[in-house]
């Protein structure tokens, strides 16, 4: 959207003319929504017009070279009888990416980084540094050209991204090892450590990531290349992007769902719904609402089953109303485990053994889980193809069918999901680079682990966790029975157990905060799949998820509270 004309002086000098129209705001426009989009920390710039524009970079410019940073210099601003804004900089310099590897030495590929430095001591942030914009000038120092996105009083990320830059744009110019020496030699070590979670092609430029997948090296390799300089382990890369891989699957997941519930609905009469909540006997609901609380209980004995230090019972109980309170932000799983490490630490537990408590804790629910669900579906018991109306034959071949076919769905997505891991190369290679990893954390705590993993050698600890956890899917499964009684149906335990630790398994390992949506959509088609009319069993899900989920976190907070005036997170 920038016009640019070269331009001779009467005196023989090079000039280049930056010509700022209305399609150059247009640029802008579209340029700054989709990076804002694209990149954490990002904001829109919208109100920026065209002369305003030239004159920050004029202003960006001129600061630069007040404080003696090598740049092109600002010869003119002014705007032209069209309206057009125009800057006018002096062309001293031919930029990096038109330069031979051999014209560029080793000193130049320094003066590179103490240029940057000095601009980044001004607390400007350059924002642009490529190949373009990096210049050799005639004495053979290197210059900073092209300020139009410069940011004056810059964050440590600007400031962090123009390094990333900078780096990738000098090996590209090179090769990888004099890069990385040269920004060593000028920022040392502990600078380089400082840039390595930023260097990520999320960082890049559009021109640059072409010329990098054109190149014979990857940007793994350069990360490689810095970490032996930094003589450090290599850090994890911050996260830069707003989209990526597993954002982009949450969509497409949440998206899953809502065409799921809608295509429920379809045939629902929204006011059938209202009329079914409306007419609900307030009695079943009001002893749902008591009865939910007391899930927790039963997950308290768990947690203290998992414990190998005596824990009290009543901060236990805290611990578990406060999970429901931070569930509302994180996936439970994650959120569960996360705030148990931390009041384990609370009782003088090490990190390792704290870790591995919590870990055991969730295992425990899980094994619980699959056995409920292999417990039912393979045996006579009513499952989710069995139909709630009394018709015995129909009911009895429905349930023998439901087993088999449960289990081998859970099967072909057990196997799909290792063949995932093993073919798609990225997968496979995080796998595979995880592995180590964890092997060495576990050796380093491999003492605490150990101390751990007692309470699987007694029998009364593993009962009471195992029997903590299903106690909890009684517990919910009753509580579902009850919010459906109120509406006037009724179904087996079995059944409402099987649905309660379907969708409580299915909905855990979504990466969506509690679940939701998720979890309303599974109780719906669950309780349709039993043969409860389509009012009923949304409105049933809706009541069910209002008083194990979204009231809950109520209480949750003052737990939440009462645990850190306590000192127990």
């Amino acid at each position: 959207g920038v016009a640019l004309f070269d331009a001779d002086t009467p005196d023989g000098g090079a000039l280049v003319v930056k010509v700022f129209g209305r399609d150059a705001w247009d640029g802008q426009f579209l340029a700054s929504i989709w990076t804002a989009m694209w990149r954490r920390g990002e904001r829109p710039r919208l109100g920026t017009g065209r002369l305003a524009r030239v004159e920050h970079e004029a202003v960006a410019t001129l600061m630069a070279e007040r404080a003696g940073v090598p740049v092109l210099p600002v010869v003119a601003v002014g705007r032209s009888i069209d309206g057009d804004a125009l800057l006018v900089t002096a062309a001293t310099g031919r930029p990096f990416a038109h330069l031979a590897p051999d014209a560029i030495d080793d000193a130049l590929l320094r003066s590179t980084w103490t240029t940057l430095s000095d601009l980044h001591r001004l607390g400007i942030a350059h924002g642009r540094i490529d190949g373009e914009r990096i210049v050799l000038r005639l004495d053979g120092t290197a210059a900073l050209a092209d300020f139009g996105e410069a940011t004056v009083a810059a964050t440590f990320g600007d400031l962090m991204t123009d390094r990333a830059r900078l780096l990738v744009t000098t090996a590209l110019a090179t090769d990888q090892d004099r890069a990385v020496a040269a920004a060593s030699a000028v920022i040392g070590p502990a600078g380089l450590v400082e840039l390595l979670p930023y260097l990520q092609p999320a960082v890049l430029g559009r021109s640059t990531r072409r010329v990098l997948a054109e190149g014979d090296w990857s940007l793994t390799d350069l990360v490689g290349a810095a970490v032996a300089a930094a003589g450090v382990e290599q850090p994890k890369p911050l996260r830069i992007q707003r989209v990526t891989l597993r954002s982009v699957a949450t969509m497409l997941l949440l998206a899953g769902v809502t065409y799921f519930v809608i295509s429920k609905l379809v045939n629902v009469d929204l006011e059938a719904i209202w009329g079914e909540i409306a007419n609900a006997d307030t009695v079943w609901l009001v002893a749902a609402l008591l009865l939910a609380p007391v899930v927790q209980v039963s997950m308290s004995a768990s947690t203290m089953g998992a414990s190998i230090a005596p824990l009290r019972f009543f901060p236990v109980l805290m611990l578990q109303y406060a999970v429901q309170f931070i569930a509302l932000t994180l996936p439970s799983t994650a959120a569960r485990l996360a705030l148990e490490v931390r009041f384990f630490e609370r009782f003088g537990i090490a990190p390792g053994a704290a870790l591995s408590m919590g870990v055991i804790d969730s295992l425990s629910g899980f094994v619980v889980q699959i056995a409920v669900i292999l417990l039912i579906t393979l045996s006579s018991l009513p499952g989710l193809t069995s139909s709630i109306v009394t018709d015995s034959s129909s009911t009895d071949q429905a349930s023998t069918d439901s087993g088999p076919g449960l289990v081998a769905l859970v099967l072909v997505l057990v196997v799909i999901g290792l063949l995932t891991a093993v073919v798609v190369p990225r997968l496979r290679h995080r796998l595979l680079t995880a592995i180590p990893r964890a092997r060495d954390a576990v050796r380093d705590q491999l003492g605490e682990v150990r101390g751990a993993m007692t309470v699987l050698r007694r029998p009364s600890k593993v009962t009471q966790m195992l029997g903590g956890n299903l106690g909890a899917q009684v517990l919910q499964a009753i509580v579902l029975g009850l919010c459906l009684q109120a509406f006037g149906a009724d179904a087996h335990l079995a059944q409402l157990i099987l649905i309660n630790t379907l969708v409580s398994l299915f909905a855990g390992l979504m990466p969506v905060p509690g679940g939701m949506g998720v979890a309303e959509a599974g109780y719906t088609a669950g309780l349709q799949a039993i043969g409860v009319p389509s009012a009923i069993a949304v409105s049933t899900a809706i009541t069910f998820r209002l008083v194990t989920f979204y009231l809950p976190p109520l209480w949750g907070g003052f737990s939440m509270r009462w645990l850190r005036r306590h000192s127990y997170v």
